[in-house]
C-alpha cells in the first residue's frame, strides 16, 4: 500500500503490472477510507488518464486499426531500433584485447535471461508480460543460441544459476530455488 501511495502521490496514473487488479484497487480504496492517502489524488491520476485518453480521440475511437498504420513492423523502424540497440551498448573496458571473443576460446554464460526471448523483448513487446515472445520472435536468437551459432555449440558452457518456475499458474519471473553455486563452480 506504502508504494502505491508513494507512486500515485508522485505521478504514477496508471498501473500496468501483473498483480490481480483487485490488489490495487483494494489497497487505493483502503488508503482513502484511513486517511492515509487523499481523494484528490485518485480524482487528479484519473483527471490525466482521462485528459489523455480524450486527447488521443480514444472516446471516439476506442479500437485502433492496425492496418491503417503502413508503419507497424516496417523496415524502417527495424532500422531505427537495431541503431537505438548499437547506440546504447556500453563497453566499460576491454582489458588485454578480450574482444573480439576469439574462435575455439570456451565461454561461460550465466543467468536465466541469457536463454529466453521473452526476457530479452519486455513484458510488452508481443503480447500480455510477453507469453508469446517466442511464438513472434522465432526468427532471433536468444544470446545463448546466438553465441552457440557463432562459436559452436560446444564452446558455449551455459549454466543459468537459476531458473524459472513454468507450469499452469505460475507467475513467469518466479524463480525456482537458486543454485547459484553451480554457475560459480563452472
Amino acid at each position: 500500500e506504502e508504494a502505491i501511495r508513494l507512486g500515485l502521490e508522485a505521478g504514477v496514473d496508471l498501473q500496468l503490472y501483473d498483480f490481480p487488479h483487485d490488489v490495487w484497487q483494494k489497497a487505493i480504496a483502503h488508503l482513502i477510507e484511513s486517511g492515509s492517502m487523499k481523494m484528490s489524488v485518485l480524482d487528479t491520476a484519473c483527471r490525466r488518464v482521462l485528459r489523455m485518453k480524450f486527447a488521443l480521440g480514444l472516446f471516439e475511437n476506442p479500437y485502433w486499426n492496425i492496418e491503417e498504420y503502413n508503419k507497424f513492423g516496417s523496415s524502417e523502424f527495424a532500422q531505427v531500433a537495431q541503431k537505438a540497440a548499437e547506440e546504447s551498448l556500453v563497453l566499460l573496458k576491454n582489458e588485454e584485447n578480450v574482444l573480439p571473443l576469439a574462435q575455439g576460446k570456451t565461454i561461460l554464460l550465466t543467468g536465466p535471461n541469457a536463454h529466453s526471448m521473452r526476457s530479452l523483448n519486455g513484458g510488452w513487446s508481443y503480447s500480455w508480460q510477453g507469453d508469446k515472445a517466442d511464438e513472434c520472435a522465432e526468427a532471433y536468437h536468444t544470446i545463448y543460441e546466438a553465441l552457440c551459432n557463432k562459436y559452436g555449440r560446444n564452446h558455449i558452457i551455459y549454466e543459468p544459476g537459476v531458473t524459472y518456475v513454468t507450469g499452469k499458474g505460475s507467475l513467469w519471473w518466479q524463480e525456482n530455488q537458486p543454485e547459484i553455486e553451480k554457475a560459480v563452480q563452472a
